[in-house]
Protein backbone atom coordinates (compact mmCIF):
# COMPACT_ATOMS: atom_id res chain seq x y z
CA UNK A 1 0.00 0.00 0.00
CA UNK A 2 1.37 3.24 -1.02
CA UNK A 3 -0.03 6.24 0.25
CA UNK A 4 0.26 9.99 -1.43
CA UNK A 5 -1.19 13.60 -1.30
CA UNK A 6 -3.06 14.81 -3.88
CA UNK A 7 -0.41 16.16 -6.05
CA UNK A 8 1.39 13.15 -6.28
CA UNK A 9 -1.55 11.15 -7.20
CA UNK A 10 -2.56 13.52 -9.86
CA UNK A 11 1.08 12.82 -11.23
CA UNK A 12 0.71 9.17 -10.51
CA UNK A 13 -2.42 8.94 -13.08
CA UNK A 14 -1.66 11.15 -15.84
CA UNK A 15 1.83 9.92 -16.04
CA UNK A 16 2.38 9.39 -20.27
CA UNK A 17 6.24 9.15 -20.13
CA UNK A 18 6.90 5.68 -18.47
CA UNK A 19 9.10 3.24 -19.85
CA UNK A 20 7.55 -0.05 -21.71
CA UNK A 21 4.30 -1.32 -21.17
CA UNK A 22 3.71 1.37 -17.82
CA UNK A 23 3.50 4.26 -20.68
CA UNK A 24 0.80 3.29 -22.09
CA UNK A 25 -2.59 4.27 -22.02
CA UNK A 26 -4.27 1.12 -20.89
CA UNK A 27 -1.68 1.41 -17.90
CA UNK A 28 -2.63 5.24 -17.28
CA UNK A 29 -6.33 4.33 -17.60
CA UNK A 30 -5.46 1.61 -14.20
CA UNK A 31 -3.59 3.49 -12.46
CA UNK A 32 -6.51 5.88 -12.61
CA UNK A 33 -8.64 3.12 -11.56
CA UNK A 34 -6.53 2.12 -8.89
CA UNK A 35 -6.52 5.92 -7.33
CA UNK A 36 -10.58 5.74 -7.55
CA UNK A 37 -10.78 2.80 -6.29
CA UNK A 38 -8.73 3.27 -3.03
CA UNK A 39 -10.15 6.74 -2.62
CA UNK A 40 -13.78 5.08 -2.56
CA UNK A 41 -12.26 2.49 -0.03
CA UNK A 42 -11.19 5.87 2.45
CA UNK A 43 -13.75 7.76 1.95
CA UNK A 44 -16.44 4.73 3.10
CA UNK A 45 -14.09 3.89 5.88
CA UNK A 46 -16.20 3.64 9.04
CA UNK A 47 -13.04 6.39 10.71
CA UNK A 48 -13.82 8.87 7.58
CA UNK A 49 -17.77 8.39 7.83
CA UNK A 50 -17.88 9.19 11.72
CA UNK A 51 -15.75 12.31 11.33
CA UNK A 52 -18.38 14.82 11.14
CA UNK A 53 -15.69 17.68 9.76
CA UNK A 54 -13.86 15.55 7.45
CA UNK A 55 -17.66 14.39 5.96
CA UNK A 56 -18.66 17.87 5.60
CA UNK A 57 -15.48 19.47 3.88
CA UNK A 58 -15.53 17.00 1.35
CA UNK A 59 -19.53 17.96 0.97
CA UNK A 60 -18.01 21.31 0.37
CA UNK A 61 -15.48 20.08 -1.45
CA UNK A 62 -17.84 17.93 -4.07
CA UNK A 63 -20.16 20.80 -3.70
CA UNK A 64 -17.95 23.54 -5.42
CA UNK A 65 -16.40 21.23 -8.23
CA UNK A 66 -19.46 19.30 -9.32
CA UNK A 67 -22.51 20.93 -11.03
CA UNK A 68 -25.98 19.18 -10.74
CA UNK A 69 -29.71 20.06 -11.33
CA UNK A 70 -30.97 18.22 -8.03
CA UNK A 71 -31.49 20.13 -4.47
CA UNK A 72 -28.97 19.34 -1.94
CA UNK A 73 -32.03 17.18 -0.21
CA UNK A 74 -31.97 15.19 -3.50
CA UNK A 75 -28.60 15.04 -3.61
CA UNK A 76 -28.10 13.71 0.22
CA UNK A 77 -30.89 10.59 -0.35
CA UNK A 78 -28.99 9.84 -3.03
CA UNK A 79 -26.00 9.13 -1.71
CA UNK A 80 -27.57 7.83 1.34
CA UNK A 81 -29.18 5.10 -0.41
CA UNK A 82 -25.91 4.24 -2.37
CA UNK A 83 -23.67 4.18 0.98
CA UNK A 84 -26.29 2.90 3.02
CA UNK A 85 -28.16 0.46 0.52
CA UNK A 86 -26.20 -2.45 0.55
CA UNK A 87 -27.22 -3.10 -2.77
CA UNK A 88 -24.86 -0.75 -4.79
CA UNK A 89 -22.36 -2.31 -7.10
CA UNK A 90 -19.57 -0.84 -9.00
CA UNK A 91 -17.94 -2.41 -12.01
CA UNK A 92 -15.28 -1.33 -13.54
CA UNK A 93 -14.18 -2.51 -17.29
CA UNK A 94 -11.22 -1.63 -19.98
CA UNK A 95 -11.09 -2.93 -23.32
CA UNK A 96 -8.38 -5.19 -23.51
CA UNK A 97 -4.96 -3.94 -25.41
CA UNK A 98 -5.18 -7.40 -27.29
CA UNK A 99 -7.72 -5.81 -29.20
CA UNK A 100 -5.92 -3.25 -30.89
CA UNK A 101 -2.68 -2.85 -32.60
CA UNK A 102 -0.43 0.23 -31.73
CA UNK A 103 1.40 1.77 -34.46
CA UNK A 104 5.23 2.30 -34.31
CA UNK A 105 4.69 5.85 -35.72
CA UNK A 106 2.50 8.66 -35.17
CA UNK A 107 -0.94 8.71 -37.73
CA UNK A 108 -1.78 12.39 -38.89
CA UNK A 109 0.59 13.53 -36.06
CA UNK A 110 -1.40 11.77 -33.27
CA UNK A 111 -1.26 8.40 -31.45
CA UNK A 112 -4.21 6.24 -31.89
CA UNK A 113 -5.07 2.52 -32.09
CA UNK A 114 -5.84 0.64 -34.66
CA UNK A 115 -8.34 -2.38 -34.11
CA UNK A 116 -6.54 -5.52 -34.47
CA UNK A 117 -9.73 -6.76 -36.55
CA UNK A 118 -9.47 -3.86 -39.04
CA UNK A 119 -13.00 -2.49 -38.32
CA UNK A 120 -13.67 -2.30 -35.20
CA UNK A 121 -16.73 -5.08 -34.91
CA UNK A 122 -14.89 -6.64 -31.57
CA UNK A 123 -14.87 -3.79 -30.24
CA UNK A 124 -18.33 -3.11 -30.65
CA UNK A 125 -19.32 -6.35 -29.23
CA UNK A 126 -17.23 -6.45 -26.18
CA UNK A 127 -18.80 -3.09 -25.30
CA UNK A 128 -22.13 -4.06 -26.08
CA UNK A 129 -21.43 -7.51 -23.94
CA UNK A 130 -19.96 -5.50 -21.04
CA UNK A 131 -23.22 -2.78 -21.14
CA UNK A 132 -25.10 -5.83 -20.96
CA UNK A 133 -26.71 -4.72 -24.36
CA UNK A 134 -28.88 -7.06 -26.89
CA UNK A 135 -29.36 -6.29 -30.37
CA UNK A 136 -32.26 -8.22 -30.81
Amino acid sequence: VTHMDGATALKFVRSRHAEGEQGSDFARSARQQQVMKALRAHILAPDFLRDTARVEGLYRLVDEMVVRNVSNQQASVLMRDIVLGGDFKQESKALPDEMFEVPSAYVYGKYVLIPKDGSGDAIRKTVRDYLHISLN
